[in-house]
Parts: structure tokens; sequence; C-alpha cells
């Protein structure tokens, strides 16, 4: 009995999986958490060139010869256009010109990012924003 006993004090068969085990749970977590981060870092990157382009369009292109200023419409769907590669609808972009001059474009855009893994952060959201400003040039 004593011999069986201590054979099985012995055994380490078992240690790589309970290691394995006790290791493998807040690697997922880590590796999910980077995940998340580069997916919000995409998000924030692709919102800030998409208003920086919209204000640049705003600023200096024309799609109609007898209208030398774009629309503040069409400026936002230049905004939604360069930001295809990541879901969000065009209401998340606000452009703003000034009313006095016309010579001053405001492309903002403020999304709220939902993590895909919800349940591992305290929080289940974050907003992203972003913001540009060109002066149009003066004919």
């Amino acid at each position: 009995m004593m011999a069986r006993l201590a054979g099985l004090l012995r055994a380490r068969g078992a240690a790589t999986s309970v290691e394995f085990a006790l290791v493998a749970i807040p690697l997922l977590f880590f590796v999910l958490g980077i995940m998340e981060l580069g997916r919000v870092f995409q998000y924030q990157t692709t919102l800030q060139h998409a208003v920086g382009v919209a204000a640049r369009y705003g600023s200096i292109y024309t799609q109609d010869p007898d209208n030398p200023r774009p629309t503040a419409d069409e400026i936002q769907a230049e905004a939604l256009a360069r930001s295809s590669t990541i879901a969000v609808d065009a209401d998340v972009f606000t452009v703003t010109i000034d009313d006095v001059t016309e010579h001053q474009v405001v492309v903002s855009a403020s999304y709220t990012y939902t993590f895909l893994f919800v349940g591992f952060l305290p929080w289940n959201s974050v907003t992203l924003g972003a913001s540009a400003t060109a002066n149009r040039y003066i004919d």
C-alpha cells in the first residue's frame, strides 16, 4: 500500500497539463485584449484619416463647376467613403462650415465602439472622436 502511495506522489505525468491549464486562461485573455486594442486603434486611425481627407476635400474640391464650394452633405459623403473599412453610419460625421466667411471647414466624428469580447473589461464600449479643420482657398 505504501509503495503505491509513494508511486503516486512521484508521478509527474499530469504536471504539464495542470501548468498549461493555469497559463492558458491568462494567455487567452492577453491575446483577446491585444486584438481588441488593435481594433480600437484601427477605428480611431480610420476616423481621423476620414475627417482629415473630408476637411481637405471641403477646402479645395468641387463636383459642380457652377458652385465652387462643396456642400456639407458632399463633405459628409466624402468622409463616409473614406471610412469604408469600418462599419459606420453617415450620422457619425458632423460638418460645420463658417457661416460668415465660408472659409473654414470643420469635420468631426464621434463613434461609440462596442467591444467584441464583452465581459472581460469593466466597460462595454468607448467613445472615439476625431476632428479636422481646413481653410478654404479664397478666390
